[in-house]
């Protein structure tokens, strides 16, 4: 239930993003302003209603996690910002893949087989993507153009 809900809550915020970009001009800054106290706010319930406990890290730890989130919502909003929404998801699927390898290359970790199994499944579907989004691209703006043809 949980991932499902996970699911549709992110497909939902990528098409309202994407909505928000497309007719309001919304800015990218500010967006991910949004986003970041959103999900504070959602840590802090979490937290509140112990679905986890706070653990103590060192400070230079959490500061690394912290830019690195911020950087990858940041990018993420202005790949969506930039591209169709076919085009942002082809890109953030690479994501995972790239996480493994500059983890792999640079601080010489070792992954499991099922890990790298799955990059390989996702790395597959990420091509098979990328095809189809050169075949045939799709723009949110696209479908709000079907939409109100449909209306008509």
């Amino acid at each position: 239930m949980a991932v499902w809900l996970n699911v549709l809550l992110s497909v939902l915020t990528v098409l309202l993003n994407k909505h928000l970009y497309a007719h309001y001009g919304f800015p990218n800054i500010t967006l991910t302003c949004l986003h970041l106290l959103i999900t504070t706010l959602c840590v802090s319930s979490c937290e509140r209603y112990s679905v986890f406990h706070r653990k103590s890290l060192p400070l230079t730890d959490v500061l690394r996690l912290s830019l690195t989130f911020c950087a990858y919502v940041v990018f993420t909003n202005l790949s969506l910002q930039s591209n169709t929404i076919a085009t942002y998801l082809v890109f953030k699927m690479t994501t995972s893949p790239a996480v493994v390898a500059v983890e792999a290359f640079w601080c010489c970790r070792k992954f499991s087989n099922g890990i790298l199994l799955s990059l390989v499944s996702t790395c597959g579907i990420n091509t098979l993507c990328t095809h189809s989004c050169c075949a045939h691209p799709l723009s949110l703006s696209q479908l709000d153009q079907c939409s109100l043809a449909q209306e008509d």
